[in-house]
């Protein structure tokens, strides 16, 4: 499994114990992460022409979850948004590898 996968796996999971009740600082790490997974990503949808149009939805996640200007909603709708996000995680991985494994 290469780093793409672990990362995006990492993130998920992340993603799906934040709908337990955690401590603050957990949350903290989930937006450092998700940021940090959503600039990456954007970087690389960015690079690869067959991707550069799904480029919006990891630099998308990162303003959403960015730990410097947080947005502060209730419990229920981080929690959808958290659901939502996961879907848009794998999305962007498998199109990332699709692109780089298809002939220019």
């Amino acid at each position: 499994m290469n780093g793409r996968y672990s990362f995006s796996i990492a993130s998920s999971l992340i993603l799906l114990l934040a709908l337990a009740h955690m401590p603050y600082g957990y949350y903290t790490l989930l937006r450092i992460v998700l940021c940090i997974w959503g600039i990456t990503y954007g970087v690389a949808c960015s690079a690869e022409e067959k991707s550069r149009a799904y480029a919006i939805i990891p630099y998308g996640i990162a303003i959403l979850y960015n730990p410097l200007i947080p947005v502060h909603l209730t419990r229920g709708t981080w929690n959808i948004i958290n659901l939502a996000t996961i879907p848009l995680i794998i999305l962007i991985t498998v199109q990332l590898t699709r692109s780089r494994k298809q002939p220019q």
